[in-house]
């Protein structure tokens, strides 16, 4: 089956052979693409400093499940941690989403023995045609994941703390956007917000629109307006005809009758 331009959209819809089984918020319409990021807090919940095992794995896994999109962004997974048995967090998510995912790791540290980096998850319907991985300039590591599909380029990434990297950063991806010939978007947890001044927005803002829901915070438990950090942007290519759908940053979400509050499950909302 062949994605046309218009047809790619950021809530993406399941396809038959694709779609959710079972009932919940944000149901999918047919024909689209779902684009989502979501920072993992390293799947210990929603507080710090929260607990590392698999039950909060598979709640996460779950909601992923829920929301059903084709291409994730996700931040803060290890990989072959001593300390953290050796789990690939990734592989784990990916596993117990139930969805038939390609897995795209980034290493952006080592970390005890192993590492801790980026992912991204893509629906194995939707064909890569090239992966990319950028190392950032900063001190602790940070990475972009660059994933190109027929029609348009997906980065996953997740900014440094300083505003100095992160504004190098950012001018950073955004001279990437030189070598491609498609629609691009950009997914993560910026660390930074459209509401600040003169910071990594300030760049970005050049280059990209923001397409991703913009009310209120990603952060739960924050009551300042100053805390959406996470975002999906948009820079279009040749008028390509990509429209925004639906975007939510989803803070609870009923499956199958029950509610669950996603400020249990991460640090950060997911933003699709």
């Amino acid at each position: 089956m062949k994605i046309t331009k218009k047809s790619i959209t950021l809530l993406l819809a399941g396809l038959l052979y694709a779609s959710n089984s079972f009932s919940q918020t944000y149901p999918k319409q047919d024909g689209v693409i779902r684009l989502l990021t979501y920072n993992t807090h390293y799947c210990k919940g929603g507080t710090d400093p929260g607990s590392l095992n698999d039950l909060n794995t598979k709640r996460f896994a779950n909601i992923l499940k829920a929301l059903d999109a084709d291409v994730v962004a996700l931040q803060e997974l290890d990989s072959a941690a001593n300390g953290r048995w050796k789990r690939v967090l990734l592989d784990d998510i990916a596993k117990w989403s139930e969805l038939d995912y390609v897995q795209v790791y980034g290493i952006a540290a080592d970390y005890d023995g192993g590492s801790v980096g980026n992912g991204t998850l893509v629906k194995r319907w939707l064909p890569i045609k090239k992966i990319k991985k950028m190392k950032l300039g900063s001190d602790v590591g940070r990475i972009l994941i660059r994933t190109d599909f027929e029609d348009f380029s997906f980065m996953s990434t997740h900014l440094d703390l300083d505003d100095n990297n992160r504004m190098q950063e950012a001018a950073a991806i955004c001279t990437e956007l030189d070598y491609i010939r498609k629609p691009v978007f950009l997914a993560g947890d910026m660390n930074d917000s459209h509401r600040w001044k003169n910071l990594a927005f300030s760049v970005f803002l050049e280059d990209f629109q923001i397409f991703s829901d913009t009310e209120g915070n990603t952060i739960p438990g924050r009551e300042e307006n100053t805390a959406c950090i996470d975002y999906i942007l948009f820079h279009d290519y040749k008028n390509s005809g990509i429209q925004n759908i639906e975007s939510h940053i989803v803070r609870t979400i009923t499956i199958d009758g029950q509610t669950v509050d996603l400020k249990d499950i991460s640090d950060h909302y997911p933003v699709y």
